[in-house]
């Protein structure tokens, strides 16, 4: 059982109100999803000032900095200025704490009406810089109360404080739509906003998949107003991002609903969250607080201490029902309820996704038969914003297909849906959380119209990464010096150079791309070998045709197998490639098992024919116990985890949901799978 230590300021007004109902979600939520959370509370805010003085002990931080997280309601009150409500507590908080981001979710919910006349859902996220900026301590007032007295407040911006929080907005945007857009004022502001520009640009240069649009903030402002559907991740300074922020929330329907995290994200410190409405003392004692942004601060509370399954309520998606909510019977009339849909069946029905669809089409809710083994998929909350989703395993898939729309496969290889074909009639797209799809297709569903989408893309990095590592731990061998620590032996080596070595990658799809990039990044000169030969290559020096592989890989050091599995690729490896290889070359196999002829690969290795080999697939997967290639020195043999890095899964789960977006949206799907080829070609045919 995980446990948490969570310091709760319920402070002022009606944060004594929201406060209580938002933990008793968090307690429900945690005895679901086996959490324990241990709640502290701090009395501080306006009372306790009336009371000592001050808004908080003299010793408070270092009380906070005792908890894991800090959970906060609201602050200010009539009685105390707000330069006293506010710097005696949540900017000492934000700043001893390093709590350098401020994010605010902005996102549109069911029922709740925006002002807007346009009804298309808004999803941004606004980051904003928290320590610096306009709000610095930096300045003063002179001659109070003469004709010409005169105040200066300093704003100060330094290279740590932009860069960190456009890293933080660019990692954002990554793992979204690649959309960042910096406010800025840099016509007006010459010295500070033009130095915000440069630094954030510098930045964003560094996320190869994210591009930047600096927008000048009153520019934004009517962005945000007109059209904010199209903005994804913003990013602003302190006194920007504070009114944006606003004005985003704004634009959803209310500010009251809106939640936000001050977040040192690194944990060195504990990170505080809170709502973004104020004490509102016109209103406290009435039972007209809602809670949900307290709520929704709690979720996010618990996405940041590592648990982001548990953020959704146990249906999948965030609701406030009767276990979450207050009693108070006035309050609970107030209540906002953000429901799972259960729509008609008749209401379902969907074109093909490449067909351009009305107004009303896109009004209907399609059906997702979303099919897994153990895990449910990732995402689900969101995923059930836009769709009906039927939640099955393969034994019922037949059942979940009657009617449905699209065929989510989470598990990946079950091999159900062919088995079950008959009851596929209704399908118009099929995505599958796989790059390859050669063990997947049949001859039925190649021949049918329904679209096939693939994760062509979601796990590129890593595989790459994982090739990369190979090349070193054989060129540094590794392996040698883990035997010999494991014999407490002290015995100098040499090693080979990275740099200087040579490498033809067999798959220039964004795999193969992806090591290319990475291996050239250490030095090394690379080529690819494709379907089609071609000079001039943007991420290769040339790619040359894998069908004449055994002509050409004597003049490389490393063979690296990145290919998709089709009738041509099947034992592209075979013994006289093998043969073909220099006595110093070594196989790096991040593909398919079956590319290899592995008895051929077998004799290769133990005759000395090759160098080694690094195989993160085999054939037979597993390779059973007591096979040869286990016990070789020089092979090295992963487990078909290449691409498994930590939150593979969530950035699975994401690729379809963009996908099904486009899908409700009327809009060209990603990654569609060439039937007759068995992969996403590089350019991809365009179904609008």
């Amino acid at each position: 059982m995980s446990t948490h230590s969570i310091a709760v300021i319920a402070g002022d007004g009606i944060g004594k109100e929201v406060v209580p109902a938002a933990i008793e979600c968090l307690e429900r939520i945690a005895s679901i999803h086996g959490l324990d959370l241990a709640f502290t509370f701090f009395d501080w805010g306006s009372d306790y000032y009336g009371r000592h003085g001050r808004m908080m002990p003299v010793d408070g931080i270092e009380q906070l900095a005792k908890h894991d997280a800090i959970f906060l309601g609201a602050v200010g009150s009539p009685e105390v200025p707000d330069t006293e409500s506010l710097w005696g507590l949540l900017i000492p908080i934000r700043r001893e704490f390093q709590q350098y981001i401020n994010l605010r979710p902005v996102k549109t919910l069911d029922g709740v009406s925006s002002p807007l006349e346009a009804k298309n859902p808004i999803d941004i996220l606004i980051v904003r810089e928290n320590n610096e900026g306009e709000y610095s301590e930096v300045g003063g007032r002179m001659y109070r109360g003469l004709p010409h007295e005169t105040a200066v407040q300093e704003t100060i911006f330094t290279r740590l404080g932009v860069s960190r929080a456009a890293h933080f907005a660019a990692g954002l945007a990554a793992s979204r739509q690649g959309r960042l857009t910096s406010a800025t004022k840099s016509n007006g502001i010459i010295h500070t906003m033009p130095f915000w520009d440069e630094v954030v640009a510098e930045t964003v240069r560094q996320y190869p998949g994210v591009s930047v649009t600096h927008e000048l903030v009153d520019a934004l402002a009517a962005h945000l107003v007109l059209k904010p559907w199209t903005l994804d991740v913003i990013v602003a300074s302190n006194l920007l991002g504070d009114i944006l922020s606003d004005l985003g929330s704004s634009v959803t329907g209310s500010i009251g609903l809106a939640p936000s995290a001050n977040l040192n994200p690194e944990g060195d410190f504990p990170s505080l969250f809170e709502p973004v409405h104020g004490s509102a003392p016109d209103i406290a004692g009435k039972g007209l607080a809602n809670p949900v942004g307290q709520i929704w601060s709690g979720a996010m509370m618990l996405e940041h201490l590592g648990h982001p399954r548990s953020r959704r309520a146990p249906a999948g998606r965030v609701r406030i029902g009767p276990s979450c909510r207050s009693r108070h019977p006035r309050r609970r009339r107030n209540l906002l309820h953000v429901r799972i849909h259960r729509s008609r069946p008749d209401l379902h029905q969907r074109p093909h996704p490449g067909h351009s669809m009305t107004t009303a089409a896109r009004a209907k809710r399609p059906v997702v038969a979303a099919l897994y083994r153990e895990a449910l998929p990732p995402r689900l909350a969101e995923i059930e914003e836009l769709a009906e989703v039927r939640l099955t395993k393969a034994e019922g898939l037949a059942k979940a297909m009657d009617g449905a729309d699209v065929l989510y496969q989470w598990h990946s290889f079950s091999p159900a849906l062919r088995e079950n074909w008959d009851a596929a009639s209704s399908l118009k797209w099929i995505h599958v959380t796989a790059a390859g799809v050669s063990q997947l297709m049949f001859d039925e569903l190649a021949a049918s119209d329904v679209t096939y989408t693939n994760s062509r893309g979601v796990l590129s990095t890593a595989i790459a990464e994982f090739a990369l590592g190979f090349v070193l731990d054989m060129a540094k061998d590794s392996q040698g010096s883990y035997r010999l620590q494991q014999e407490q032996r002290w015995q100098h080596r040499t090693t080979r150079k990275v740099q200087g070595q040579s490498a033809v990658v067999v798959g220039t799809g964004s795999i193969g791309r992806e090591i290319a990039r990475l291996f050239r990044a250490v030095g090394m000169e690379v080529d690819g070998a494709g379907r089609t030969a071609r000079p001039g290559d943007t991420d290769f020096g040339q790619v040359l045709s894998s069908r004449e592989l055994a002509a050409v890989v004597h003049g490389y050091d490393y063979l690296v197998l990145a290919a998709p599995l089709t009738a041509d690729t099947t034992g592209l490896v075979s013994t006289e490639v093998l043969n073909a290889m220099k006595p110093s070359a070594r196989i790096i196999n991040v593909g398919r098992g079956q590319l290899v002829d592995t008895p051929a690969l077998t004799d290769a290795l133990s005759s000395g024919s090759i160098a080694g080999a690094a195989l993160d697939v085999v054939h037979p997967e597993p390779l059973p116990e007591g096979h040869a290639l286990w016990s070789m020195e020089n092979v090295i043999i992963t487990p078909h985890m290449c691409g498994d890095t930590e939150d593979y899964l969530d950035d699975l789960g994401k690729l379809f949901l963009d996908n099904l977006k486009r899908y409700c949206n009327g809009q060209p799907l990603e990654n569609i799978v060439d039937k007759a080829l068995g992969f996403v070609p590089t350019s991809e045919p365009s179904l609008t």
